[in-house]
């Protein structure tokens, strides 16, 4: 029997600050390559945040941004 691969999944939290969202990656899961903690993007509207989180991942490890999951966590925070 072939063992099931278990997709990566990465952990972000979001946040607005400055009149932008802010998404930034936190944590990923053992399938994940350990790369891409701390890296940050940002946009205008909340409903493009989760897309601009999976890109950046997805370019700065050289998968397919359907490759793997995202956990969100939203940060009640609103920095002026």
């Amino acid at each position: 029997m072939t063992p099931k691969v278990q997709r990566p999944t990465y952990y972000a939290e979001i946040w607005r600050q400055f009149g932008f969202w802010v998404g930034r990656v936190i944590n990923a899961s053992a399938a994940a390559p350990p790369y891409p903690f701390n890296l940050m993007a940002q946009c205008e509207r909340y409903d493009e945040i989760e897309s601009r989180v999976r890109q950046l991942i997805a370019t700065e490890t050289g998968h397919p941004p359907g490759s793997f999951d995202i956990e969100y966590f939203y940060q009640p925070l609103d920095i002026k």
